[in-house]
């Protein structure tokens, strides 16, 4: 399985694929087409990651936005668990 449906109050997003090293792609219900164009993303976040570390400069995605993620995911659970909306 890999795939993602988002149904929100206005519209849809469909990727599929949707979590590969390359190739994600999808669709918006307003016609949107979303296509990544680097073929390996998770490979250039590593090599962009070691070039800030070795420079000393800002990584390019921050452990914030990690944390944003990670706070999205608990929700998620949440929801499934209690099923109930889970507003953050």
């Amino acid at each position: 399985m890999n795939h993602l449906q988002v149904n929100y109050e206005k519209g849809w997003l469909k990727m599929e694929p949707h979590s590969s090293y390359n190739g994600n792609n999808g669709s918006m219900s307003d016609g949107t087409i979303i296509k990544f164009p680097i073929p390996n993303q998770q490979a250039k976040q590593m090599d962009e990651d070691a070039l800030a570390i070795m420079e000393k400069t800002d990584l390019i995605v921050p452990g914030e936005e990690g944390l944003r993620d990670i706070r999205v995911v608990e929700a998620i659970y949440k929801s499934a668990a209690q099923n109930c909306v889970v507003k953050l």
